[in-house]
């Protein structure tokens, strides 16, 4: 068991997230992001942060850097499958909130802009951004959206087949079992049959959905949405040619599949439309079928998760390991006690995010993190209490 003692965590900048620059020009166009929304520590706790609620992680989940934004401010909205917030740190030190600024549930925070008492207030600059969970341990894909506060989204024109949407990477291998892609809008302000697509409803001038595969050949490829309304699938294969469904999932939900390699090996562009006047959210699920019974091929390599890591955690040292197994991941935590086996280990590539439960009898610790530059950081908690303790892991 590991001594209890360390000071309770706040979300701090003295950490980077995912890195990201911008002018005000580039803003002008709204710039959509996959992002998680999770938090573990209580941030009512946190006195610095205003008005805070809910709950985040230590390091933020993006920084920021904004240029050249004249009087333009910047507006983050968030669209995720529960209750999400925003806490952001701007370059003057300042901490700022928001909860249910948005639609519903969600959050939506304005850093400077004309509207600023005392006149136009631009934002340069860092700016480091936590998406959190208003429940604790909650963990949600999310879309975040980024634009100057005097744009806004765009209502129309046809299907840019050069768009670019969320964008997912995948070998076939990974598609072997089926993968959601969750919290994505079914919705569309063009009908399509005026821009001379085959097709029914309406969709948007950029795709929702960019993926970029490899190691496709002798594979079939299905898509499947599932939407609280009756929504419509345009896919824009690798090879240029365009794909229209309507109802094909059951429910007035659509399915897509590609059969030839030359249609899904390198960039499939995906937009997920709404057929009347109802737009919603809803799961897109992709999965790869081998034509000749053989299963996909594994990644290259194994990624950055894999081998032996150093640990401190709440001050003492030890070590990790984990090793790739099947479709998951397994692990090993050395202290003084000798080696452990853990538990749930899961990995996220994308984003970094790595959990695991270390099964001290009666003692649980659940270990959450991220990895980022060749190093892990987060914190854990003991038999279901606050996530209060830190813990790093380095080569």
């Amino acid at each position: 068991m590991l001594a209890p003692g360390a000071a309770v965590a706040c979300p701090s900048s003295d950490y980077m997230g995912a890195t990201l620059s911008y002018s005000g020009a580039q803003l002008a166009t709204p710039q959509v992001l996959s992002a998680t929304a999770a938090g573990m520590i209580p941030v009512s706790q946190c006195t610095n942060i205003s008005g805070a609620v809910g709950h985040a992680e230590i390091a933020p989940d993006f920084t920021f850097f904004f240029s050249q934004m004249g009087n333009r401010g910047v507006v983050f909205d968030v669209q995720s499958d529960c209750d999400s917030t925003l806490i952001a740190h701007t370059a003057d030190g300042a901490w700022h909130f928001n909860d249910d600024g948005g639609v519903g549930l969600m959050p939506r925070l304005t850093l400077g802009g004309a509207g600023v008492m005392g006149g136009p207030s631009p934002v340069e600059g860092r700016v480091d951004l936590w998406l959190g969970t208003y429940r604790a341990n909650d963990l949600c894909p999310a879309n975040l959206t980024v634009r100057a506060s005097d744009s806004a989204i765009p209502q129309g024109g046809c299907p840019n087949p050069d768009g670019v949407g969320q964008v997912h990477r995948f070998f076939a291998g990974q598609l072997i079992s089926p993968v959601r892609l969750n919290s994505i809008s079914a919705q569309g302000a063009t009908e399509l049959r005026s821009c001379g697509i085959t097709g029914t409803g309406f969709v948007d001038p950029n795709p929702d959905i960019t993926l970029e595969l490899s190691n496709m050949q002798d594979r079939i490829l299905d898509l499947a949405f599932s939407g609280a309304c009756d929504t419509t699938m345009l896919v824009r294969t690798a090879d240029g040619q365009w794909r229209f469904d309507d109802d094909s999932n059951g429910n007035l939900d659509p399915r897509l599949t590609l059969t030839e390699t030359r249609q899904m090996e390198g960039r499939v562009n995906v937009w997920i439309g709404r057929y009347g006047q109802q737009a919603c959210m809803g799961t897109l699920t992709l999965h790869a079928r081998s034509l000749s019974g053989r299963p996909p091929p594994p990644p290259p390599d194994s990624g950055p998760l894999a081998g032996d890591w150093r640990l401190l955690a709440n001050g003492y040292g030890g070590s990790l390991s984990f090793r790739p197994a099947g479709n998951g991941w397994t692990g090993v935590l050395t202290l003084e006690g000798g080696p452990e086996t853990l538990r749930d280990v899961r990995f996220d590539p994308h984003s970094g995010r790595i959990e695991f439960l270390r099964p001290i009898p009666g003692l649980e610790q659940h270990y959450v993190g991220t990895l980022r530059d060749g190093r892990i950081e987060g914190q854990f908690n003991q038999s279901g209490s606050a996530y209060a303790y830190l813990w790093t892991a380095t080569r």
